[in-house]
């Protein structure tokens, strides 16, 4: 049986029509054809055999509007038009038609199945719905079945009853008879474990710190800095800002070096590193970059290449004189010394107090 469409204004061809004279013509009947007399038969599948309902049809013209319309295609056949409201019913559906000078003639049965077993089956432009109530022949859940449907099959949670993977099993000489404590795995990894031994030997006793520790300051090992400790030493080295110059590097760069611009803001008063760094104090007179000496001025002014040349030739005749002849001239020439030495010869005479 062909099939059509449900509450789908479709399209049935009857015929052929026979002449009821020599029985054998076939003749085109026309939609308003004497005695002409059409009838739609509808049927459900589920019914009593032989039961329908019957609709009387009046053929239209062809060339009108929407509706029964009756067209000859020729050699006996005939195209009716059956409109969607007509067309309701699944099952069975067949046109009988009757007119002067023929013998009755009929169209095919034709099953009105739904439109998406219609566009499946024909029309290809769709797929067949599928109910599964059993599987290999058992019954399921349907919750179960569209669950599994919907998500894919999980191991997790799609467990598989009474599967038999052996009818015996072999001895596994690896198999435990209970699973070990943590326990024992501890004792075992502590005991048997050389690896982890070397490790704990090169880790001190003390806990690390943790993440809350570090971040609250509240570490509690003797190891580690305590958060007094480390209050104790920002305070001896002082309320730096922390940004910017404002940092021990930047003072250090303030005190050294009279680039402009390294002047930190929490020094205070009027230090410019521009004119009080060492740099500085270095290059300003009286120091400068030359030699100086207590006067301020420059001794490449005073202590002169030609001075120098001076003061060695002098000091160089000079050298040359003996002790010997030191004493000498002292003693024939020193007036002063002659005179002392004789107030001490008079002195030393006994009775010359």
């Amino acid at each position: 049986m062909p099939f059509l469409p449900v509450d789908t204004a479709v399209v049935v061809r009857v015929g052929p029509a026979i002449d009821d004279t020599d029985f054998k013509s076939r003749e085109a009947v026309a939609y308003n054809a004497d005695g002409i007399n059409v009838d739609l038969h509808e049927s459900t599948v589920a019914g009593t055999k032989g039961a329908f309902t019957t609709t009387a049809i009046t053929p239209e013209d062809p060339a009108g509007g929407v509706g029964n319309r009756w067209t000859s295609i020729g050699e006996g056949y005939h195209e009716l038009e059956i409109t969607a409201a007509q067309n309701n019913t699944e099952g069975e559906l067949q046109v009988v038609a009757l007119a002067t000078g023929v013998l009755h003639f009929e169209s095919a049965v034709y099953t009105v199945v739904p439109v998406a077993v219609f566009n499946s089956l024909v029309a290809g432009s769709d797929t067949l719905p599928a109910d599964v109530t059993q599987i290999g022949g058992v019954a399921q859940s349907a919750t179960d079945l569209k669950d599994f449907a919907d998500t894919g099959y999980d191991p997790t949670t799609h467990k598989v009853a009474g599967v038999v993977l052996a009818d015996t099993t072999t001895t596994n000489s690896d198999m435990v008879a209970a699973a070990p404590s943590a326990a024992a795995i501890r004792t075992e990894m502590e005991g048997a474990g050389t690896k982890l031994t070397a490790v704990h030997a090169v880790i001190p006793a003390t806990a690390p710190p943790t993440n809350t520790q570090f971040e609250a300051r509240t570490i509690a090992a003797a190891d580690y800095g305590t958060a007094a400790n480390q209050t104790t030493l920002l305070n001896r080295i002082g309320a730096f800002t922390g940004t910017g110059l404002n940092t021990i590097l930047g003072f250090l760069k303030a005190l050294m070096s009279k680039a402009g611009g390294l002047t930190p803001s929490d020094v205070g008063g009027t230090y410019d590193n521009t004119t009080d760094s060492v740099e500085a104090i270095r290059d300003t007179a009286p120091l400068g970059t030359a030699m100086r000496g207590t006067d301020s001025a420059a001794l490449a002014s005073v202590c002169t290449e030609e001075r120098l040349a001076r003061l060695d030739a002098a000091v160089t005749t000079r050298s040359s004189h003996s002790a010997a002849n030191v004493r000498t001239e002292m003693d024939s020439n020193s007036t002063k010394l002659a005179n002392l030495d004789a107030t001490i010869s008079s002195r030393a005479t006994p009775g010359a107090f």
